[in-house]
């Protein structure tokens, strides 16, 4: 069902700020030094919320405490309202990410 993924549930989950942004600062690390994990943006879209708690054990099992979200998403227009929206979307990944113990960012 619908309302059981990730993408309708972090609309509730997900403090915003005054910009209607997520309230969320991401994590600084080193991608040179530090290991971590990878996954992309369009990704995390797709999962059920079961399927994103196994990633986040999966991660957590590995011994890693560090997600990058790569920003894959492309759009054919340079609609600001569209843009801003999947970096909500995003935003909303690395806060749900934080809130299970992990360090994110986005690049």
């Amino acid at each position: 069902m619908t309302s059981d993924t990730i993408r309708q549930k972090y609309i509730y989950n997900t403090p915003y700020d005054d910009n209607e942004f997520p309230l969320v600062l991401e994590d600084s690390f080193d991608i040179e030094k530090d290991k971590y994990t990878s996954i992309n943006a369009s990704y995390l879209y797709c999962l059920e919320e079961q399927d994103f708690k196994r990633v986040v054990q999966n991660i957590k099992t590995s011994n890693i405490d560090k997600v990058i979200i790569r920003n894959d998403y492309c759009f054919k227009c340079s609609n600001k309202i569209l843009i801003n929206a999947s970096l909500c979307h995003i935003m909303s990944f690395v806060y749900l990410f934080k809130k299970n113990g992990l360090k994110c960012k986005v690049i």
